[in-house]
């Protein structure tokens, strides 16, 4: 009889959990779109752009001290191969900051 306590237990635990990391991820949404793009957030989606057009070497580019193809450039590059180049990758930018 406790086994079976024990796993609604756990399954009301886990329940919860995704319960909380949805209503999250729809707070974050909807701060999402209350911000406004900026030049950091568009200069990194255009560098993707252009990554994948085969300027891999950003030959061109004036580029700041703080690098940020190890960490959000990865999710600029899948967002732009499969959306291409708008307004909306922002999401995209704001979502790889709150991962990190």
């Amino acid at each position: 009889m406790k086994d079976k306590r024990f796993q609604i237990g756990k399954w009301v635990a886990i329940l919860g959990i995704v319960i909380g990391l949805v209503v999250y991820l729809g707070y974050c949404i909807k701060i999402f779109q209350l911000m406004q793009m900026d030049s950091d957030y568009s200069n990194l989606i255009l560098e993707a752009s252009d990554i994948l057009h085969g300027n891999f070497f950003m030959n061109g580019w004036t580029q700041t001290g703080i690098s940020f193809f190890t960490t959000d450039m990865l999710y600029y590059l899948i967002a732009v191969a499969f959306i291409g180049i708008c307004q909306e990758l922002c999401f995209f930018a704001w979502f790889s900051v709150v991962i990190f």
